[in-house]
């Protein structure tokens, strides 16, 4: 069974796909995977599924030991999760007017402040400070997809979706193991959330290295929806704002 995902690799080069009637714009798969920018979209996935899945399972046990009850640990993955989904909501309007990657650099660089602010959070205005921005490293759950689709395009989107799901799988169950490693090593969670930190602003400046699909062909990312002389008139995809 876990020989499983090395066994597709042969599907997922395949040449044979889905065709369309219209023109889809994007990287066919072989050519996503040597394409940089696809690369960078992975590394800021590792980034992020690193740091959320440690948060969610290491943020009680380390407000608890910075001498917070039980009950204030339960409130804060509250605070956390609503704090998360505000933040979605927020960011997806942020990205449909600015683009998706400056809604997950302000993702990141929440969560990275708010790892810091937990380490230092012997003052509970700290403490809620480290748990909002925290909460706003998930926020990349969604909209990582669509960087993905900004740079790769979306004609082969659904495998390379999958590829990115897969490395995402591996840093989430690699995030807490590493944390928790590295707690047992110290009896401490500061390297643990320093790391985090750290972790979160790289993902954000490996966020602003993608490139957008029609910038590394030098054409707009449009595709017809309608073929020529059909009567219907033809109008354009885009996966954002130009910048």
């Amino acid at each position: 069974m876990s020989l499983a995902p090395v066994s597709l690799i042969p599907l997922l080069l395949a040449e044979q796909h889905v065709t369309y009637s219209t023109p889809m714009p994007g990287y066919e798969v072989r050519e996503a995977l040597l394409s940089r920018s696809f690369w960078m979209v992975i590394l800021v996935t590792i980034c992020f599924g690193f740091v959320a899945a440690s948060v969610a399972l290491h943020l009680a046990p380390f407000i608890i030991k910075l001498g917070y009850s039980a009950n204030i640990a339960a409130t804060a993955l509250s605070a956390f999760q609503i704090s998360a989904g505000v933040t979605k909501l927020s960011l997806g309007a942020l990205t449909d007017r600015r683009g998706v990657k400056i809604s997950i650099v302000i993702a990141f660089l929440g969560g990275a402040v708010g790892a810091m602010s937990l380490v230092v959070s012997r003052h509970p205005s700290l403490l809620i400070i480290g748990i909002l921005g925290m909460g706003m490293s998930l926020a990349p759950v969604s909209l990582i997809p669509l960087l993905l689709a900004d740079s790769m395009g979306i004609r082969r989107f659904a495998t390379l979706q999958g590829i990115q799901g897969f490395i995402l799988f591996l840093a989430v169950a690699a995030g807490p193991f590493i944390q928790g490693w590295l707690y047992d090593l110290s009896g401490s969670y500061v390297t643990s959330f320093h790391i985090l930190a750290v972790v979160a602003a790289v993902g954000a400046l490996l966020t602003l290295t993608c490139k957008r699909y029609q910038r590394e062909q030098g054409a707009e990312l449009t595709a017809p929806l309608a073929p020529a002389g059909s009567g219907t008139p033809a109008t354009s995809y885009s996966a954002g704002p130009t910048r």
